[in-house]
């Protein structure tokens, strides 16, 4: 299955599957299917906790970017970064209060990984876990849940596949809103006269993917950043660097300049630039400064 599914949609479906039992083709159908959707949302949010603490990726996905399994998870957020001196536990509730509501109950989530395991697996011995225990676990994880959980996933994936391209983000704001940046080139090229007569930059085109939220996702992850049809507000955002790799300062115009004009060669390809826009450039001495 793909992370990239609603975990409160997925809790529905699993509390769905008990509340209609008498539809079962055999005894415990359905209450095999609730406990493994519940497991894959205890998953998803061991995979959030992983993501965010910015602990390395082959950690917690294999080769095949497959996810690796909620009991490695586990172990691997236990662990001590070396450059933090802190658990991955700790580090990922420094995040904010988003990523926070997870980290805070490793016990509990340890728990039920043990218990939600069962209903995955085969056994040679009778079950333990039953409809009960999957209630409780839908109404404690539900608890947790928002309506922008769902959207720290498609930031995570959108920056693993785009292999750092695209970054996720969590805003300063008070629902620590995710998010998605574009790492953006731009230089003296991208500069053009406005109708105003001012000068302005134009951006590169910066697409993106929308898949629906009906149907399972299938194939290769697309080339472009990806975005999920009817889940809500998305945060987007931009961070322009020169072609040197040095973040562009947006403060004022003469910053601009700046970050354009790093070396010799490129002060005399932006005063080219302003001149063929029509802009007057007096270039000053290091005598007349």
């Amino acid at each position: 299955m793909s992370v990239l599914q609603d975990p409160k949609k997925a809790l529905d479906q699993a509390e769905w599957f008990l509340d209609h039992r008498k539809y079962e083709k055999f005894p415990g159908a359905f209450e095999l299917a609730a406990g493994n959707l519940c497991r894959q949302t205890l998953e998803q949010i061991l995979f959030i906790l992983c993501f965010f603490s910015r602990m390395p990726e082959n950690c917690f996905i294999n080769g095949d970017k497959n996810l690796k399994t909620a009991g490695a998870l586990l172990r691997q957020l236990d662990k001590i970064d070396p450059t933090a001196g802190r658990s991955y536990w700790e580090i990922a509730r420094r995040r904010g209060p988003r990523i926070r509501k997870f980290a805070r109950y490793p016990r509990t989530l340890k728990k039920w990984q043990k218990r939600m395991n069962e209903p995955s697996h085969f056994s040679t011995q009778f079950r333990k876990v039953d409809e009960a225990e999957i209630r409780e676990f839908i109404l404690r994880i539900r608890s947790w849940l928002d309506d922008k959980d769902k959207h720290l996933i498609v930031a995570a994936i959108n920056e693993i596949f785009s292999e750092g391209k695209v970054l996720s983000t969590l805003a300063n704001d008070k629902d620590n809103t995710p998010g998605i940046k574009w790492n953006v080139v731009v230089g003296p090229s991208n500069l053009y006269c406005a109708e105003d007569g001012r000068l302005a930059m134009r951006t590169p085109y910066q697409g993106f993917k929308v898949i629906s939220d009906t149907e399972i996702p299938r194939g290769r992850w697309p080339q472009l950043p990806v975005i999920v049809k009817g889940w809500g507000n998305f945060d987007f955002g931009f961070q322009f660097y020169n072609k040197r790799g040095d973040p562009i300062d947006l403060t004022n115009l003469k910053t601009v300049f700046k970050s354009f004009a790093k070396t010799k060669s490129d002060r005399n390809y932006l005063i080219k630039r302003l001149r063929q826009l029509g802009f007057k450039v007096n270039v000053k001495t290091s005598s007349e400064r």
